[in-house]
């Protein structure tokens, strides 16, 4: 998450496991979210035995046909996929 700064995305405009709106933004992501960042693994091959504990928006948008209707991938690093919502 080290290219955050660099994005212009601040930490205290996200939305964390604890946050009230984590799981309607699982759900929708595009009503809550400018950007989207998830672990590359989990995105692009779901969760397995081995990273059964990862990320659980990675997993969530696994395979979610209409997640890249509405976000476009901007920044990608070893580990994470950066992701901001084209707006219509």
């Amino acid at each position: 998450y080290g290219a955050m700064p660099t994005l212009g995305i601040s930490l205290k405009d996200c939305i964390m496991r604890s946050s009230e709106d984590f799981a309607a933004a699982l759900e929708n992501p595009e009503e809550y979210a400018q950007w989207v960042v998830v672990q590359r693994d989990v995105f692009e091959n779901g969760l397995d035995e081995s990273n059964v504990n990862g990320d659980a928006v990675g997993a969530a948008l696994h395979n979610d046909a209409t997640f890249l209707q509405h976000y476009t991938l901007v920044y990608e690093n070893g580990t994470n996929l950066f992701f901001e919502r084209v707006d219509s």
